[in-house]
């Protein structure tokens, strides 16, 4: 893709994944660079500020100060899968009780 909009220099850039890998390739032709970033992860959240950190520099932008938030979004994350996980088991022993007192029940 060509885009001018993501950074303040025009680029060339493509971007993959698979399973557990990650694959980023820049081209920026008024610099006459090329960068390419192979991660052995696939984690969004770490993916998006590794490639900040690395355009930016090379673009001659400033870097912005802020903060990690890697750990708290993943504890956040972490805390709504626990969550759900909870409230599955939850369901699944009311059905077991929903089926007890349905075999109390008789009708006529």
């Amino acid at each position: 893709m060509y885009s001018t909009e993501m950074f303040s220099q025009p680029m060339f850039w493509h971007a993959g994944l698979v399973e557990n890998y990650i694959s980023n390739m820049f081209l920026l032709p008024e610099k006459g660079i090329g960068v390419v970033v192979l991660v052995n992860m696939n984690d969004y959240l770490v993916n998006n500020m590794l490639l900040e950190n690395i355009v930016n520099p090379l673009i001659g932008e400033k870097q912005e100060a802020r903060p990690n938030l890697y750990l708290i979004l993943h504890l956040l994350i972490k805390a709504l899968y626990l969550l759900l996980s909870i409230m599955s088991v939850h369901s699944l022993l009311g059905i077991k009780r929903w089926k007890k007192e349905g075999k109390k029940e008789t009708y006529c």
